[in-house]
């Protein structure tokens, strides 16, 4: 890949971390904080395009902004639009339940018993 190619994509992650917190109403300080963050002023870069997020911050940052990590980073889906949008709008509490119910079928297609 080359270094403009890099360059545009961690733009658009960015900007989708921009939009995103925008639409959620989400402070930069709420994000910087649920992405283990140093500091507000870390978060501020990397919607400005001068740092990057390192792969630990990203299931923080997108549990804030009710997204995947995948989203985050314009990584393809298999999950239908509809219901992708479905879940972006629930809040945290419900959210945290969905996620923990889809395990729990996870497991179960597999055939894992769970105790």
């Amino acid at each position: 890949m080359a270094v403009t190619e890099a360059v545009e994509e961690w733009r658009a992650i960015a900007l989708r971390c921009r939009r995103r917190r925008d639409e959620l109403g989400v402070t930069q300080q709420e994000c910087a904080d649920a992405a283990g963050m140093p500091s507000r002023v870390s978060y501020a870069e990397v919607e400005g395009g001068a740092r990057k997020l390192y792969a630990h911050e990203l299931p923080g940052l997108a549990r804030v902004l009710r997204v995947s990590p995948d989203w985050l980073l314009d990584l393809p889906t298999d999950l239908p639009a509809d219901l992708a949008a479905a879940v972006r709008k629930l809040p945290p509490n419900q959210l945290e339940v969905l996620t923990s119910y889809a395990r729990f079928l996870s497991h179960e297609s597999r055939g894992e018993a769970r105790r």
